[in-house]
C-alpha cells in the first residue's frame, strides 16, 4: 500500500483522537451548563433587559442588509429558528459564500475539473454544509422537545391543580427547566407579560419551534380557553400519549439502528472514495474528464446515488 497514504490515514485518525480526549477532557473538568440552566434566565442574571433578552431570543435584527436577506432566503431563515441558534440569516449567508468560493479555488486549483463543475461543485459544497448543519441541530432540538415536553406537561398540571393560572404553570416551567423547552417556553411567558394574549403567544411558539407536540399542546389549551373545561386533566392525558410515543420511538430506532448505521456507510462511501482518488492522485480523472460525456453521466449517476439513499433512509426511519 502507498506510504503516503498510510501517513495520511495516520494523521486523520491522530488528528480525531486528539479532539476527541481535548472534549472529553473539557467535559471532565467543565461540565455541560446548559443541561442545568437555560440561556433565557443566563440572560436574565446578566446585564441585559428583558426587552433585549426578547429581541435576542426572536432574533430581531432591524438593519437593512438583514431584512434583505430573510426576504430572499425565508426557508432558510424559519430552519434557523427552528435550530435555535441565535445567528442572523444574513450571517449564514456570508458564511455560504465564502464556503462556496473557498471551495471553487480549491477544486480549481487541486483538480483538473472544467470551470463550470468547479462552480458547480463550490455552489453545492457551499450551501449543502450549512444546511446540513441546521438540519441536524433542528433534528436534535426537535428531539428535545420530544423528550422534555412531557415533563413540562406534567409540571404545568402539577401547577394549575394547585390553583395557579395557566401563564403561571408556564412560567414555573420556564424557570425550572433547561433548553430547548425552558427558553421557548420562557418566552412565551414574556410575551404575555408584555401585552399579547394567551392565543397570540401560543401561536408564536407554535410557529418557532413547528414541532406537532407543540402544536397538538396549543390546540388543546386554545380549545379549552375558548370553551372551558378542566384543563389540567386534558393535558395530563396528552402527556401520557406523548411519552408513549417517545418510548415507542426509541424503540424503534434501537431496531432500525443497524440498517441506518449501513445506510450512512453506504451513502458516504462513494464521496469518500472520490475525494481520496482527487487528492491522492490527480491524473485518475484527467483521461476522461475533458469527455463530452463525463459531465452528464456524472450528474446521472450522482442523481441515482441521491434516490437511492432517499429510498435507503426512509425504509430505516419511522413516524411514530
Amino acid at each position: 500500500m502507498d506510504s503516503k497514504f498510510l501517513f495520511l490515514l495516520a494523521m486523520f485518525v491522530s488528528t480525531l483522537l486528539l479532539i476527541q480526549g481535548i472534549y472529553y477532557f473539557y467535559l471532565s473538568v467543565k461540565g455541560i451548563p446548559s443541561e442545568k440552566i437555560n440561556r433565557r434566565l443566563i440572560m436574565h442574571r446578566s446585564s441585559f433587559s428583558n426587552a433585549q433578552v426578547m429581541s435576542i431570543l426572536r432574533r430581531e435584527q432591524d438593519g437593512p442588509m438583514e431584512k434583505v436577506a430573510k426576504n430572499l432566503f425565508p426557508r432558510l431563515d424559519n430552519l434557523i429558528t427552528q435550530s435555535g441558534l441565535i445567528v442572523s440569516t444574513l450571517q449564514i449567508t456570508i458564511v455560504i459564500v465564502i464556503l462556496g468560493f473557498a471551495t471553487f479555488v480549491i477544486t480549481s486549483f487541486l483538480s483538473g475539473f472544467h470551470l463550470l463543475a468547479c462552480i458547480a461543485i463550490g455552489i453545492g459544497v457551499g450551501i449543502a454544509i450549512p444546511v446540513i448543519f441546521l438540519k441536524i441541530k433542528t433534528h436534535n432540538r426537535m428531539r428535545h422537545f420530544s423528550r422534555q415536553l412531557p415533563d413540562a406537561l406534567d409540571l404545568i398540571v402539577r401547577s394549575l391543580k394547585a390553583g395557579h393560572p395557566i401563564n403561571a404553570a408556564m412560567g414555573l416551567v420556564a424557570n425550572e427547566m433547561a433548553d430547548p423547552i425552558g427558553s421557548e417556553f420562557g418566552l412565551t411567558v414574556d410575551e404575555m407579560t408584555y401585552g399579547n394574549d394567551l392565543r397570540e403567544a401560543l401561536s408564536n411558539l407554535a410557529e418557532r419551534v413547528r414541532h406537532p407536540d407543540i402544536r397538538y399542546m396549543v390546540v388543546t389549551i386554545e380549545i379549552q380557553h375558548a370553551t372551558g373545561g378542566n384543563l389540567a386533566e386534558v393535558l395530563a392525558g396528552l402527556a401520557a400519549i406523548m411519552r408513549g410515543r417517545v418510548r415507542m420511538f426509541a424503540r424503534i430506532r434501537s431496531l432500525s439502528a443497524e440498517g441506518r448505521f449501513s445506510a450512512y456507510i453506504v451513502s458516504a462511501l462513494p464521496f469518500l472514495v472520490f475525494i481520496l482518488l482527487t487528492f491522492l492522485s490527480p491524473e485518475y480523472f484527467s483521461d476522461v474528464s475533458n469527455d463530452k460525456l463525463y459531465l452528464p453521466l456524472l450528474s446521472i449517476a450522482f442523481c441515482q446515488l441521491m434516490l437511492g439513499n432517499y429510498i435507503m433512509f426512509k425504509m430505516v426511519n419511522f413516524k411514530v
